[in-house]
């Protein structure tokens, strides 16, 4: 038992050290402490940006809508830039709609929080899963997304 513990603990070592090196585009590694503000982006130039978190359950996710989703920054960066669609899925999965059920299976979530940039075709282009870096690298990181 002991050591299903240890081997446990390494591979949570592991994925929290290593796993965005499994993403396609990498994740900005620099904090922005400045404000670049939200430039006004006509509609069909938006880059289309869904959430599925746990945040009524999940404390990863509860990280992430206090230090971006919740923030100013973030609020005027959905007015202007991005076209942002938000689903809290339950503790029991299978409480949640037949709709975003389908949605997470097409999209591959199998982790909260995991925001998913999607193309013009409604295509997964990228996902970046997890909390902690700076509202600022959330938005570069999409901003990099652009057409």
């Amino acid at each position: 038992m002991r050591i299903l513990l240890v081997l446990g603990c390494i591979g949570v070592i592991f994925f929290f050290t290593f796993g965005e090196f499994f993403t396609k585009i990498p994740f900005p590694k620099s904090v922005g402490n400045a404000n670049t503000g939200a430039k006004v982006v006509p509609k069909s130039e938006k880059v289309r940006v869904v959430l599925f978190t746990g945040t009524s359950w999940n404390s990863i996710s509860k990280t992430l809508h206090r230090r971006v989703i919740a923030t100013p920054a973030w609020r005027e960066f959905i007015e202007k830039e991005i076209q942002f669609t938000s689903h809290e899925i339950p503790a029991n999965i299978s409480e949640s709609t037949d709709w975003v059920q389908g949605l997470m299976e097409e999209y591959e979530i199998h982790t909260f929080p995991t925001l998913v940039i999607l193309n013009d075709d409604f295509k997964k282009i990228d996902e970046k899963i997890g909390a902690g870096a700076h509202v600022e690298n959330y938005k570069a990181w999409i901003r990099a997304h652009k057409k």
